[in-house]
């Protein structure tokens, strides 16, 4: 029994089919790989922004502090009113 030199064309298709599926899963990876990437670096840049905030934020309190006393303050309004200790 002799071998074919040539596979028929339902085999060919397959195996065509089958390395189209495998590179577009490689590609759909890569892509989520780029947003992964993207969403990494927006974050680091919302948590430096929140870090900024936050010490300003403490430095503006300090301030306040300093001129008016330990104070509650009401943000709607800007009252001031003594803190209650617990």
């Amino acid at each position: 029994m002799s071998k074919k030199s040539q596979l028929t064309s339902s085999e060919t298709e397959k195996l065509r089919a089958l390395n189209k599926e495998l590179f577009d899963s490689m590609a759909k990876i890569g892509e989520l790989e780029f947003a992964l990437f993207n969403l990494n670096n927006k974050k680091a840049e919302l948590i430096q922004q929140h870090t900024a905030a936050r010490k300003y934020l403490q430095a503006e309190q300090k301030t306040l502090a300093e001129k008016y006393g330990e104070k509650r303050v009401d943000l709607e309004t800007g009252n001031l009113t003594e803190r209650v200790s617990s």
